[in-house]
């Protein structure tokens, strides 16, 4: 995320109309108003003479002419106050200026000249509104050392069907930051979803946001246009939901470049292991472009209990046990394979197999699905509710095949079964015969079936025993009771000391492992080990975010930050930690321009300072 600018332009400075006419002024402001589509800049308002503001939109700006030209984050708003104190011939003097800045981050969806709208803000009570801005928003120009690439696998679909959109983005020069841009993502008309794990190599895994979201892209080598470049993919699940002809809006990338190197090789780590700096310049990269015809799906043919699922499936079904009773729990196992967007799936409706609900009772919900490669399983307790039962009927599920454009229904094959009456319920106060005739109609007639069969015994013996039995001899309750309380409480303070040592020696763990990864790598090091620079990575974050537990495999430095900001930890004490995050991520995107000389020495020395880090970190948390 970008930081405030200090802006040069004055041009671009504009003084706010004050309705009220108070000492306080705002000014709104932009980083630059000549760029390229995707191109991110700095909208920012300045307010003087206040601390404070509200009223003002976030994310969600209500021109709806502005929403559709502009990509919008909200970057949030802080005090800029200053307080200035001289001593001039003995008199002290203090002057203290209040002041506070807003800032969203504004990126162009479309060519020409594009307007940001007046925004009126309460300051103290009083409303103050900005003039608007102009911005001069251009198409990328292309460059041959960078391409952008974006597919997707049909370029027909229907309203429904999920499709596969792949972005590769070609590398052939060292680059330190950049800002990835895709409008597609913002068209509400889409539903978009990460898709299926295809368990890359984890130490090609590169984390990086995408207007606001992160993803995992996996780094690689490819070849565009006759010329070989580093790459990096990343893809998503794209389901239309309303029918149409789309031109989808380039996708921009821009990025920071290495151009020149003054006084030393185009070794990527020179800029970390010498004192020369590299000269870097700012490049566009714009995608090809991309339509899509989305067709609404056909009323004819389909069925009454069509659940919209699209895309040819299969389902199989098993259970388990097969030799029940009335009223026996009988697991039913559901898997469904098919479409790509499987995991997002919901299990099927049970109630609406008719045959089975007919025969058999259901709980009202079932659990949620787990994966399982490219299918998702479902599991669901179902009870028979009579002895006539001879089997579990084929489960039907209709669905769209959007390659043959007709519904079609998968059927799974019939489940034999077996089952016997039940035995006799007794209870104490009925007056129920033992006979399996009447056991019959009170498994019919029960709305939560039978939960579990009792033989039949010939005799009900009388319960009696219980604590208000105890209540008459107080001297047993006490010797009952203060032993258990004394367990109880020795049970929880011999698991708190546990959990505490343990946790301890997990922590030491995980720093030996890192250590222990961190020994096998540099003694592996050899003149072609180009891969080092990524596995060192991937294992430098992981140790970070067991260390913060973020739940996340990858941790970023905005979790780092958050999380030591909630320690009341300040983050410039950690400079070294932040340094890696900047070399490693560096490493990842290395272009084509990496070279092996010198490899083992220079990644020895980032191993050596990868530990040095860790050590710190983890002597002051």
């Amino acid at each position: 995320m970008k930081k405030i600018f200090l802006f040069m332009a004055a041009g671009l400075f504009f003084l706010a109309t004050n309705l009220f006419g108070s000492d306080i002024q705002i000014v709104a402001v932009v980083e630059k108003d000549v760029l390229s589509i995707g191109e991110s800049f700095i909208y920012q308002i300045q307010i003087k003479g206040s601390d404070q503001a509200s009223g003002f939109p976030e994310d969600e700006w209500s021109d709806s002419k502005f929403k559709n030209n502009f990509n919008v984050e909200f970057l949030g708003g802080q005090n800029n106050s200053s307080r200035q104190v001289s001593i001039i011939n003995g008199r002290r003097k203090e002057i203290i200026n209040t002041a506070y800045i807003i800032s969203w981050s504004l990126t162009p969806l479309t060519a020409g000249t594009l307007i940001i709208p007046s925004l009126t803000l309460t300051i103290e009570g009083d409303k103050y509104s900005t003039r608007p801005i102009k911005i001069e928003s251009k198409e990328a120009e292309e460059s041959e050392n960078f391409e952008l690439k974006v597919t997707l696998d049909k370029d027909t679909a229907f309203v429904g069907e999920p499709l596969l959109v792949t972005f590769t983005w070609y590398i052939g020069m060292n680059i330190k930051d950049f800002n990835y841009s895709v409008p597609f993502f913002q068209n509400s008309n889409f539903t978009f979803l990460d898709s299926s794990d295809t368990n890359p190599d984890p130490s090609n895994l590169i984390q990086f946001p995408v207007d606001g979201v992160t993803v995992m892209g996996e780094q690689g080598k490819g070849t565009f246009k006759g010329k070989t470049f580093t790459t990096v993919t990343f893809s998503k699940l794209v389901i239309p939901k309303v029918p149409g002809q789309y031109n989808i809006p380039k996708s921009v990338i821009s990025v920071s470049a290495e151009i020149s190197s003054r006084g030393r090789g185009s070794d990527l780590f020179s800029s970390f292991f010498s004192s020369f700096s590299p000269e870097y310049a700012q490049f566009t990269v714009p995608s090809n472009d991309l339509s899509l015809n989305v067709k609404a799906l056909p009323s004819l043919g389909k069925p009454d209990n069509f659940n919209g699922y699209i895309g040819e499936l299969n389902i199989e079904t098993s259970a388990s046990p097969l030799d029940v009773r009335v009223g026996d729990p009988i697991t039913l196992t559901m898997k469904i394979s098919g479409p790509k967007n499987i995991a997002d799936w919901d299990a099927p409706d049970l109630n609406k197999q008719y045959e089975l609900s007919a025969n058999f009772k259901m709980p009202s919900s079932i659990s949620a699905g787990k994966i399982d490669g490219d299918s998702i399983v479902f599991t669901q307790t179902i009870r028979s509710l009579n002895d006539t039962v001879t089997q579990i009927p084929p489960l039907e599920i209709p669905y769209f095949d959007a390659e043959k454009g007709i519904y079609s229904i998968a059927s799974s094959k019939a489940i034999p079964i077996t089952v016997a009456k039940g035995s006799a319920v007794r209870m104490e106060g009925s007056d129920i015969s033992n006979s399996n005739d009447m056991q019959q109609d009170i498994v019919l007639a029960s709305n939560n079936g039978i939960n579990f069969n009792y033989e039949d015994i010939d005799i009900q013996k009388s319960q009696k025993f219980g604590l208000k039995v105890l209540t008459r001899f107080p001297i047993i309750l006490a010797l009952i009771i203060f032993p258990l309380v004394f367990l109880v409480v020795l049970v929880l303070r011999l698991t708190k000391k546990r959990n505490y040592f343990n946790g301890k020696n997990n922590r030491k763990k995980t720093l030996s492992e890192l250590k222990k990864d961190l020994k096998e790598i540099k003694s592996n090091l050899g003149i072609s080990s180009q891969g080092a620079g990524g596995k060192i990575n991937i294992l430098f974050k992981k140790f970070m975010s067991s260390k913060i537990s973020t739940g996340k495999e990858f941790v970023s430095e905005e979790d780092l930050k958050t999380w030591l900001n909630n320690k009341n930890l300040k983050v410039d004490d950690f400079s070294l930690i932040f340094e890696l995050f900047t070399i490693l991520d560096e490493i990842q995107y290395a272009g084509v321009l990496l070279k092996d000389t010198d490899y083992k020495l220079q990644i020895e020395s980032l191993i050596d300072k990868v530990l040095l880090a860790v050590e710190d970190f983890e002597g002051r948390v």
